[in-house]
């Protein structure tokens, strides 16, 4: 995961590709369509993130599940804030970007990694 261009302010994207068959497409389509937008010339289902809260969590998990269901991965990627973003960005003042690279650089399952996060942000 690489940093962004301005680690001042960033937003987090969540990502993973497109189920492999139509059929278990249209069955991923009815999980993922109220947390994530699809875009057909990538085949990839994302979602951007500017906070890291419980919503955040429940959009990753929902993500991870699809992955596992339709045998896909997810992706973490810090990415520029784009122009029209109107919501709350991440800052370099957060640790969210440096315990995502440490936990990533491990090498741990994003599954041990969500769980982490969410034991970290309820104690």
């Amino acid at each position: 995961m690489a940093l962004p261009p301005d680690p001042a302010h960033w937003l987090l994207q969540i990502s993973i590709s497109a189920a492999p068959s139509d059929r278990l497409f249209r069955e991923q389509v009815g999980l993922l369509r109220t947390v994530a937008d699809f875009d057909p010339g990538t085949k990839t289902w994302a979602v951007l993130r500017g906070t890291f809260d419980l919503r955040t969590l429940e959009i990753l998990q929902t993500l991870c599940d699809a992955a596992r269901l339709y045998g896909t991965r997810v992706h973490l990627n810090p990415v520029p804030v784009p122009d029209h973003w109107q919501g709350p960005t991440l800052t370099a003042d957060q640790d969210l970007a440096q315990h995502l690279h440490v936990c990533l650089d491990a090498g741990r399952p994003l599954g041990q990694l969500v769980r982490t996060l969410s034991e970290g942000a309820q104690g």
